[in-house]
C-alpha cells in the first residue's frame, strides 16, 4: 500500500497545459489505474519558482514525508519538482531514499522504485537546471534593452508621477508635482530636510505612502533624477538564477537615460539642490 503525495507546481511563465488543475486532474487518474495506491493528499505551490524549494506546499510535503503520512510522491514532470540541479538532486539521491520514499515522474517515466538512480533523471535534472540558467538570461537581457531605452522597467511611479496609460513603461506628471516643486524650493532656500517634512504634515499634504511625512522620504525625493526628466535603472540585481535574493550593484553599472518624460523641476534647480545637500553632509 502506498499512500501517495501528489506535488503540482505553477510558474509564472508556465505553459497552460501545467496549470495547477490539469496538473492535479492527470496524476489523479494515475492514481486510479494503480491498485494499492491511496491518493492522500495533494500539496500545491503556485505561481513558484523551481529555481528554490523555499516553497510551502513543498515544506509541507516533506513535513509528510519526515512523519510518515505519505510514502510516494507524484509529479507531472521533474521540472515540476524543481528546476534547481544540485538542491534537485540532494533530495533525489539523497532525501527521499534515506525516508524510504518512492519518487514517481508520470511525463518522464521515472520511477526510483523501479529504476533507481537512473542516469536519464540526473540528465533530466541539469537539463531543466540550464532551462532555469538560460531562461534568467534571456530575461536579463530584455530589462537590459529596455533600460537602455529609458524605460522604467521595475517599481512603482515616483511621487508626482504616474506610469503612462498608453505605455506603461514611461511617466507622466500628476497632481502632485506642485508638491515636488514645493520640496525643491523650499530646499533651495535651505530649508532642512526636517523643516520640510514639518511644513507639509501641517498643511495635512498626503504623503507617497499615506501616512506623516518623514526627513528620510524627503531626502530620497530630493536625490531622485526622475524629477530633471532622467531614468535611472538596474540599480540592483539577483545574487544568481538560483538565488533570487537581491542585492545592489555599483553605482558605476547603473544605467541612466536623460530626457526620457517630462522633468517636474529644471536642471538649474536639481543642482542647487544638489549644493545644498553635499554640504549638510
Amino acid at each position: 500500500m502506498y499512500n501517495v503525495g501528489c506535488y503540482v507546481r505553477r510558474s509564472r511563465n508556465s505553459e497552460k497545459s501545467d496549470s495547477i488543475e490539469n496538473q492535479r486532474s492527470l496524476l489523479s487518474q494515475f492514481i486510479s489505474m494503480k491498485p494499492g495506491w491511496l491518493e492522500t493528499r495533494t500539496y500545491i505551490d503556485d505561481n513558484a519558482t523551481g529555481a528554490n524549494f523555499n516553497r510551502k506546499g513543498f515544506r509541507d510535503m516533506m513535513e509528510d514525508i519526515r512523519q510518515g503520512v505519505i510514502n510516494l510522491v507524484l509529479v507531472k514532470d521533474l521540472s515540476r519538482f524543481g528546476r534547481n540541479y544540485l538542491e534537485t538532486g540532494k533530495y533525489l539521491e539523497e532525501e527521499l531514499p534515506a525516508l524510504g520514499c518512492r519518487f514517481v515522474v508520470l511525463g518522464d517515466n521515472i520511477d526510483t522504485e523501479k529504476n533507481g538512480d537512473s542516469d536519464f533523471m540526473a540528465i533530466l535534472n541539469i537539463m531543466n537546471d540550464f532551462y532555469l540558467r538560460n531562461l534568467s538570461d534571456k530575461v536579463r537581457a530584455v530589462l537590459a534593452t529596455k533600460a537602455r531605452d529609458g524605460q522604467k522597467i521595475t517599481g512603482a511611479a515616483p511621487y508626482g508621477y504616474t506610469r503612462n496609460p498608453q505605455e506603461r513603461t514611461r511617466l507622466i506628471p500628476n497632481e502632485n508635482a506642485q508638491i515636488i516643486h514645493r520640496i525643491f524650493e523650499e530646499r533651495a532656500k535651505g530649508t532642512s530636510c526636517y523643516a520640510i517634512a514639518e511644513n507639509l504634515n501641517k498643511d495635512s499634504v498626503l504623503s507617497p505612502k499615506g501616512v506623516t511625512w518623514q526627513k528620510r522620504t524627503i531626502k530620497l525625493i530630493l536625490q531622485n533624477e526622475a524629477y530633471i526628466g532622467n531614468t535611472v535603472s538596474l540599480k540592483r540585481k539577483v545574487s544568481s538564477y538560483r538565488d533570487k535574493r537581491e542585492v545592489w550593484r555599483d553605482e558605476t553599472e547603473w544605467v541612466r537615460v536623460e530626457n526620457t518624460h517630462t522633468p517636474i523641476i529644471d536642471v538649474e534647480l536639481w543642482q542647487a539642490v544638489q549644493a545644498i545637500n553635499k554640504n549638510a553632509l
